[in-house]
């Protein structure tokens, strides 16, 4: 491999960087548990889960399914265990689930969290958000972390404060207020940042605004707003390194189904393709290996509906400076870096299946299979400079790393 010299201004795709599709919505299967209004959803792995939410009849639902974008079916798994409810928050951690807050069937708003384990298809309570229960919050996943906030309490009072879950202790901290309260807000992660904007303001006032939160600064910075029409209970979510907002408009008609895409590196946004369904709001979302999906909601008829749709974008090409905004907090960690040739992969949690390393062009110049949760790459017949490792864990995470080599 030594005889082969690349310059470092050369613009590259990495391995995960191919191009996809062209920008389009694909009708998948419909969503297994009928009709529903305010569901939650996640994604662990290569599954999507959702559950929860509102039928056609307005009776609170407690059943939760898995969706398989391999085989396009959907599995009823073990119900909730925090019982019927609507208006909850759903995230995901590793390889686990995440359920809370939310209005049950007695109409008592929750401030409370619930755990799910798809390995044993099992719910389990964790500690209970220190703070006010609340309908209509958000939620995202940075790392090993969650992060609850927003949303509206039983007196109508609009929140603003942000809430940080540890599953390793399961403790929660309080960290900075969003500077604007607001319900039925969007919300994604991308790499080591969330974002929050949209949403009810007040009585009959909806937002555009966007913002960016860095946990390790625990500090919000407004960026660019939403270009299209100010509006609630849109749905959220990422993919590549880019995050999606469209749908919803309940309290500022029409109802829409635009969809635009968020660049964090350039803070612009860009409209996408039309969503695929009908304009609705209260939608369900969630995002599998670099696919967006969204189904469900009310449209406006006031319809239940259950149809469901896939998103492909036109492209998930990522460049070196992508790459550092994916180098993020997780249970797979590096050592040394920087290295001579020699490094060691650990992990903490799963144990690894698959390591692949690529070089600054995007070829592949190792691959190895392994049932350990550590073990050790030597690239000493390599050049020196940085290389970038996919580790591929034993449920199908995927985890990105930069390694550099002097």
């Amino acid at each position: 491999m030594k005889n082969k010299r690349y310059s470092l201004t050369i613009l590259f795709i990495l391995f995960y960087g191919l191009s996809f599709g062209q920008d389009t919505w694909t009708q998948i299967a419909n969503y297994g548990g009928g009709k529903r209004l305010y569901s939650v959803g996640f994604a662990i792995g290569n599954k999507g889960y959702i559950g929860v939410g509102e039928d056609s009849i307005g009776i609170h639902k407690k059943d939760f399914w898995e969706y398989d974008p391999s085989a396009n079916t959907w599995t009823q798994k073990a119900d909730f265990g925090g019982g019927a409810r609507v208006y909850a928050v759903g995230f995901s951690i590793g390889n686990k689930g995440y359920v809370g807050t939310g209005e049950d069937s007695s109409g008592h708003s929750n401030n409370d969290l619930w755990e799910y384990d798809p390995g044993v298809n099992l719910w389990t309570q964790k500690a209970s958000m220190p703070c006010l229960e609340r309908d209509d919050a958000v939620a995202f996943s940075i790392g090993l972390k969650g992060y609850v906030g927003t949303g509206i309490n039983t007196s109508s009072n609009y929140l603003n404060d942000l809430w940080e879950y540890n599953p390793a202790t399961n403790v929660w901290l309080q960290k900075a207020n969003i500077p604007i309260g607001r319900n039925d807000a969007s919300a994604f992660a991308i790499g080591s940042k969330g974002y929050v904007g949209l949403g009810e303001g007040g009585i009959a006032t909806v937002l555009n605004d966007f913002w960016e939160y860095d946990p390790v600064t625990n500090v919000w910075i407004q960026k660019a707003d939403f270009p299209g029409a100010p509006r609630d209970e849109a749905i959220g979510f990422s993919i590549c390194s880019n995050g999606y907002i469209g749908t919803g408009g309940q309290y500022s008609p029409p109802l829409h189904n635009d969809l635009w895409k968020y660049n964090p590196l350039t803070n612009i946004w860009t409209q996408k393709a039309d969503f695929g369904g009908v304009r609705r709001f209260g939608s369900t979302a969630f995002s599998i290996n670099n696919k967006g999906y969204i189904g469900l909601g009310v449209d406006s008829t006031i319809s239940w509906l259950n149809d469901f749709w896939e998103y492909t974008p036109d492209s998930c090409e990522q460049s070196s400076a992508d790459i550092n905004e994916m180098i993020i907090e997780s249970s797979i960690i590096i050592y040394p870096n920087p290295t001579s040739s020699i490094f060691t992969i650990s992990s903490e949690v799963e144990k690894i299946k698959e390591i692949e390393v690529y070089n600054i062009v995007g070829e592949l110049i190792y691959k190895t299979t392994t049932t350990n949760q550590k073990t050790t790459i030597d690239l000493s017949k390599e050049w020196k400079g940085i290389y970038f490792v996919r580790i591929i864990d034993s449920n199908r995470s995927a985890t990105n790393k930069k390694i550099i080599i002097q």
